[in-house]
C-alpha cells in the first residue's frame, strides 16, 4: 500500500513544466437536502443534467474514522482528535449487481492486473463557526485531499489509532456543475448502512436508511479564506433547486457508531470533524 503525497509532483522523466502546485488545505462549503417525492426525482435528474458540463454515476464506499492529535499544552483531559473521511469509488452497483460470488468492483480482466485499490482520503478540520458564519446558508471547514493505494488503507489508519465513527454506501449519480464561476459538485443518492462493519460484497450487505426519499448533496471547493464567497455562491444555487428540494447547512449530529443514520443527508459532514479540537470561529 502507498500513499502518495495531495500536491502537484513534478517526477518522471516527461521534461515538461511541473504545474502549479495544489495548496495545503481548501475550504470545503456543503449544504444537503432530501428529495422526499421520488416521483419527482425524474424531473429533478433532469434539472441537474441540464445544468451540468457533466455528470457520471455514483457508488461510493465511505467510512469517516477518527484520529488522534498529538498532546498539545492546553489539550482537554480527553485529548483532541481530528476526523478523516476514506471514500472508495466502486465499479458497479453493489446492490443492483446481483447476490453471486463476484465481489465488489468490475469484474476481473483475464489478462491484465488488477489495479490497486484506491481510497480517497479527506482531512477534515473543525467546522467554521461564530455568529456571521452560522447565517451563512452552507457549512464550511478546511479539508487537505490525499490518496492512498491499497485494500489495506483503513486497517492502515486503524493502526495509526483511527476509531471507527460510521460508514456507508451511496449510489446514484454524480454531476458537475459550473455556476457563478465555481464548479459545484452535486451527488443525488441512495443511502445503505452496512450490515457488517468493513463487509460489502452484494445487496444482502447493505440496508436502506433515510426512508424512500433521495440523499441531495452540492459541495464546492474555494480558497482558503473566500469561505463567505463560497456559502453565498452554494445558497445562490441552491435557490434554483427549490421546488424539488431545500438545501440547509450541512450540519447533523453524527449517527451512532457503525450506523449512518443520521448522516444520510449531510454524509456526516456537520458533526464529523467538529470535537476534539472545536469549532474554528471567525
Amino acid at each position: 500500500m502507498s500513499v502518495p503525497g495531495s500536491g502537484a509532483g513534478g517526477g518522471g522523466g516527461g521534461g515538461g513544466p511541473a504545474g502549479p502546485p495544489l495548496p495545503a488545505s481548501q475550504t470545503e462549503c456543503r449544504a444537503v437536502g432530501m428529495l422526499e417525492r421520488v416521483d419527482q426525482s425524474t424531473e429533478f435528474a433532469n434539472l441537474l443534467r441540464s445544468l451540468c458540463a457533466s455528470y457520471c454515476s455514483h457508488a461510493t464506499h465511505s467510512m469517516v474514522l477518527r484520529m488522534p492529535l498529538p498532546p498539545g499544552p492546553n489539550a482537554p483531559p480527553g485529548g483532541t482528535w481530528t476526523s478523516l473521511r476514506l471514500t472508495r469509488r466502486l465499479g458497479r452497483s453493489v446492490v443492483q449487481g446481483g447476490q453471486g460470488g463476484g465481489g465488489v468492483g468490475k469484474p476481473p480482466h483475464p489478462f491484465l492486473d488488477d489495479p490497486p485499490e484506491r481510497w480517497e482520503v479527506r482531512h477534515e478540520g473543525p467546522p467554521l463557526e461564530g455568529p456571521a458564519l452560522n447565517a451563512l446558508p452552507a457549512a464550511m471547514r478546511e479539508v487537505s485531499d490525499a490518496a492512498c493505494y491499497g485494500a489495506g488503507a483503513p486497517e492502515f489508519f486503524k493502526v495509526l489509532g483511527g476509531k471507527l465513527e460510521y460508514e456507508q454506501y451511496r449510489e446514484g449519480n454524480e454531476y458537475s456543475i459550473i455556476f457563478h464561476g465555481h464548479e459545484i459538485k452535486v451527488v443525488l443518492a441512495m443511502v445503505y448502512s452496512l450490515n457488517e462493519p468493513g463487509v460489502l460484497r452484494d445487496a444482502t450487505s447493505v440496508r436502506r436508511v433515510g426512508g424512500g426519499g433521495l440523499s441531495v448533496e452540492a459541495s464546492l471547493l474555494v480558497p482558503e479564506g473566500r469561505h463567505y464567497e463560497g456559502a453565498n455562491v452554494l445558497g445562490a444555487f441552491g435557490a434554483q433547486l427549490v421546488p424539488y428540494v431545500r438545501l440547509v447547512r450541512a450540519e447533523v449530529p453524527l449517527p451512532p457508531r457503525g450506523q449512518a443514520a443520521a448522516g444520510v443527508a449531510g454524509a456526516g459532514a456537520g458533526g464529523a470533524g467538529a470535537a476534539g479540537a472545536g469549532p474554528r470561529r471567525k
